[in-house]
């Protein structure tokens, strides 16, 4: 334990401030992204307020940790022996608060993605789920599979370019890996898969040449696992 502390009197022994304590209080994690009518708010919501929380509870034990732990007379053993171990505390709890607004900005920007594809907006949706992939910390994971978002997103963005071929091979790898039977990702994949129907059924010469011969059929659901 770092820093003895001689003020002109007895010895004064200073445990608040190893770097657990001494780093700063943690800063509020930002409010969602998206609105209450877009995918995603309440999960985000209630991340924010379970970090919130969080936050509020690290920064009055760091608070009083300082005042108990600043300056304590040698002879107090049993209070620098608790000090010592609430520096350790201390330094549990900020990282486990670092790895959640971790996690959550990664969701945060999942969810804006989301938005954006809802918005018909495929290059931004594409980039934030690549965002979101990158940010994630090992052990977490999203709503669903976010290669399966990718995908549904690059298949869309395909389809608008008229680029048949191309969406029918990403709506296939989304098939190969398994679509889920509930929630948004099946109801968007759905959804393309009719426009993909009706894109075959504008562009029958290129069907018939075999576009359409490798694609599992257009809003099949199977279930994972």
């Amino acid at each position: 334990m770092r820093g003895l502390l001689c003020l002109g009197g007895p010895l004064l022994l200073a445990v608040a401030t190893p770097a657990a304590a001494q780093s700063g209080q943690l800063p509020p994690p930002p409010p969602p992204v998206v609105s209450q009518s877009e995918p995603g708010y309440g999960p985000l919501r209630d991340l924010h307020q379970a970090l919130t929380i969080k936050q509020a509870n690290f920064n009055r034990m760091r608070q009083d940790h300082i005042a108990k732990c600043d300056r304590i007379p040698p002879s107090d053993t049993a209070r620098i022996e608790w000090c010592r171990g609430n520096v350790r505390t201390l330094g549990r709890e900020r990282s486990a608060y670092d790895l959640a607004l971790r996690e959550y900005n990664a969701k945060q920007a999942f969810y804006q993605g989301r938005t954006l594809y809802k918005r018909k907006n495929y290059d931004g949706a594409i980039a934030k789920y690549e965002q979101a992939r990158s940010m994630l910390p090992a052990g977490s994971q999203f709503e669903g599979n976010i290669e399966d978002e990718l995908d549904l997103a690059r298949a869309a963005k395909s389809l608008a370019a008229n680029n048949g071929e191309a969406a029918r091979g990403f709506l296939q790898r989304i098939i190969d890996r398994g679509v889920i039977c509930t929630g948004w990702l099946t109801e968007q994949f759905q959804t393309l898969s009719r426009e993909f129907d009706a894109w075959i059924r504008r562009n029958r010469e290129k069907v018939n040449k075999g576009l359409n011969h490798q694609y599992g059929r257009p809003g099949t659901c199977a279930i994972r696992g």
